[in-house]
């Protein structure tokens, strides 16, 4: 099953790779003709094939007599965006008025020929029309995977790229996705060549975000935590294509605006985010840009001196340390919350903030103070059975603690983790107590007991 996991954006203001300005004054009755060619117009990926004009636009009550020929390798036209006034074989025209967009979305028949770019790490296999930018995106994937190898505590290796043309208009806004093999193995990475035509940046900071689902997976993070996976991608594939000196396309200011624009206690709604569901009543771009500014949240808080390339670097330096050394399958939020909080080192401010985000940081989970010092066998199976009897009231008491004081939540659910920590020494000595409490009353038993009654 292919499952979408990619930036649902559209380019925003700067400086342009495909669109220039022709802005022209004029007085009527007037009637002028253009023809222009330019690369990057139409997108043919046999048998897929994409056209899409910059917009047009003109002063109001002007009617504008729009010409397409299609090539000649046109078999079909599954989708036009207007409906033409006329159209004739591989013509079609359309009739625009003010600001307006033409988009075809047609088949071609033919070969695919395709040019097979290898590394060290990747294989990238491109229509050969396209192998400039092939390589363009291959070198930056080697420039920027030292930096992500020390982030997230992995080396990925023989990882699949291609690029797709849309075969649909609505699929325009697919700046690219990866299919979803298994919870902790991506496939294929496809990238949408229509975003070549946008900013200088913009094509490399998708190329990240893909790059990135694959680092966390193999880290042990499930796309089940989609808004960890969404947000990660943005904030950490945006920072490194700024890093590699291509620059964002401002990408991190879009995705902040848009969330900054919703309500303050609205945006946990992404930490509901789940692959089949998105949350009723949010667009897409909301669920990314939520999801962004949470990570981005987590990453200002936990910055330290030490990062380099990104806020928060080093914070996640830890994070993704601590997950693979403690071999953790990260397939829930509070699971999640938890690691966060005890690489923060249980500290006050880290869980105030994300508890402020909407995360539960859950008392009951198994680890001490220190994430390599685990309970004893006996102290384990005791964590486990007493797990669900305990849950339920302590998440209850920390939550009354947390609407009233933050700090006294810290020091309940400091109190439960130390309990567990601590559980195989109080077991012991609970047992001590008991065995003593019964042999003494067992003792006192034979003290008091009645004598026999007498015989026949």
């Amino acid at each position: 099953m292919r499952q979408d996991i990619g930036p649902a954006s559209t380019p925003g203001g700067g400086s342009y790779v495909f669109y220039s300005n022709l802005t022209t004054e004029y007085r009527g009755p007037l009637e002028f003709s253009i023809d222009w060619n330019v690369s990057y117009a139409t997108l043919i990926a046999e048998p897929d094939a994409l056209y899409y004009s910059p917009a047009i636009a003109c002063s109001p009550g002007v009617r504008i007599l729009f010409n397409l020929t299609l090539p000649e390798t046109t078999k079909s036209i599954s989708e036009y965006d207007p409906i033409p006034v006329l159209q004739s074989n591989r013509t079609l025209i359309f009739a625009l008025e003010s600001h307006y967009r033409v988009g075809v979305a047609f088949k071609v028949s033919g070969p695919l020929r395709t040019v097979l770019l290898n590394s060290s790490r990747f294989r990238f296999r491109v229509p050969s029309r396209y192998e400039e930018m092939g390589r363009r995106l291959l070198g930056f994937y080697e420039n920027v995977t030292e930096i992500l190898d020390e982030i997230f505590n992995a080396t990925l290796t023989s990882v699949n790229v291609e690029f797709f043309v849309p075969g649909t208009l609505s699929e325009l806004s697919t700046g690219g996705f990866v299919p979803i093999a298994s919870a902790y193995r991506l496939g294929t990475i496809y990238l949408n060549i229509f975003y070549s035509r946008t900013e200088k940046g913009y094509m490399e900071a998708i190329a990240a975000h893909e790059l990135v689902h694959h680092y966390l997976a193999t880290s042990g993070i499930s796309p089940d935590v989609l808004w960890f996976h969404e947000g990660m991608a943005n904030y950490v594939g945006i920072k490194v294509s700024e890093f590699s000196g291509l620059g964002g396309a401002d990408l991190d200011d879009d995705l902040l605006q848009e969330a900054l624009a919703l309500p303050a206690g609205q945006r946990a709604f992404a930490l509901a985010w789940s692959i089949s569901q998105p949350v009723t009543g949010y667009s897409p771009y909301q669920h990314y840009a939520s999801a962004f500014h949470i990570v981005a949240t987590i990453a200002q808080n936990m910055s330290s001196p030490n990062d380099e390339i990104l806020t928060g670097q080093a914070f996640f330096i830890d994070l993704f340390t601590n997950i693979r050394r403690t071999s953790q399958k990260i397939t829930e939020n509070d699971q999640l919350a938890w690691i966060m909080y005890a690489t923060a080192n249980f500290s006050r401010k880290a869980f105030v903030m994300l508890t402020s985000l909407g995360l539960r940081v859950r008392p009951m989970l198994i680890g001490g103070q220190n994430l390599s010092d685990y309970p004893t066998s006996i102290g384990l199976m005791a964590t486990y059975f007493l797990y669900p009897l305990l849950e339920g009231p302590l998440n209850s008491a920390m939550e009354a603690a947390l609407s009233q004081d933050a700090t006294a939540a810290l020091i309940l659910a400091s109190e439960a983790n130390d309990l567990l920590a601590h559980f195989d020494t109080s077991l012991l000595v609970f047992l001590l107590l008991l065995g003593a409490a019964l042999v003494s009353g067992r003792q006192r038993g034979e003290e008091i007991s009645p004598p026999p009654p007498p015989s026949a």
